[in-house]
């Protein structure tokens, strides 16, 4: 993690359960235009499903994620995002880019990891379907200030000493990289929808001594979940609880 930026470990989740969430992307990508002016949707983040029976322990609580991000940001990790990131068939690349905001003027990278960016292939990830580009070794490397997105020059420069890898990964493994780093996703060429969970992590959280409101608020989720959230956690979450259905195609707030 600190020499390249990232690792996966694989067989850390149920494909079961993951194909019961691709199940429901799929559904709500049906739905998408009936809550956007018809328009269909693009590709991008989509909130995945906040019903009891999709809001699995081995994403949310993943033990191995946990005990990783321990080791990486003590003491305690907490995540402040659970998304999505959908790439649609035959839509073209991204720009490279990282996850965190833009550099201002003074600002160094040079710390250790702070915050990452956990991902869960929601299918298998292929070279022909979009798995995504990383590229090892740049979360430290000076990026032009006002901007999150790398130019020409930077990363040509790069790929003449790391050029970049694909993260080709089966379904049922996690992918954790730094946020620093740079990345981007590929054209998805086959006619099948590719999404993975994100779920944005940093650590430093003290039980007793830091309040939840210092975790970013990742919005509504059922009230019947609340055990997954409060029971001992490895990762802490702030959660708004609700006993109403949540629709997250209506849902205001798209994290």
């Amino acid at each position: 993690m600190d020499v390249d930026g990232f690792f996966v470990i694989e067989g850390v989740a149920d494909p079961a359960h993951l194909e019961a969430i691709y199940g429901r992307f799929l559904s709500d990508l049906q739905r998408w235009p009936g809550f956007h002016d018809g328009k269909p949707f693009v590709g991008g983040n989509l909130m995945p499903a906040r019903i009891p029976e999709l809001l699995f322990p081995d994403i949310l609580q993943n033990p191995f994620v946990a005990d990783a991000l321990e080791h990486i940001m003590p003491p305690l990790p907490v995540c402040g995002m659970y998304s999505s990131n959908v790439t649609m068939p035959h839509l073209g690349d991204q720009k490279i880019h990282v996850d965190m905001g833009a550099l201002k003027p003074g600002e160094t990278l040079d710390y250790p990891c702070n915050c990452v960016v956990v991902n869960f292939p929601v299918i298998d990830f292929t070279l022909e379907n979009g798995a995504t580009e990383i590229w090892p070794g740049t979360h430290r490397i000076p990026r032009n200030v006002g901007t999150f997105w790398l130019d020409d020059e930077q990363r040509d420069a790069r790929e003449r000493i790391v050029p970049p890898v694909r993260a080709v990964i089966p379904r049922g493994s996690v992918l954790i990289r730094d946020i620093r780093l740079w990345h981007r996703g590929v054209i998805n060429q086959t006619d099948v929808v590719r999404p993975m969970i994100a779920m944005i992590c940093n650590g430093g959280f003290t039980p007793g001594h830091d309040g939840t409101d210092n975790i970013p608020d990742v919005g509504l989720m059922p009230e019947a979940s609340r055990a997954l959230f409060e029971d001992s956690p490895r990762i802490r979450y702030r959660v708004k609880f609700t006993s109403d259905p949540i629709d997250v195609l209506s849902s205001e707030k798209q994290k």
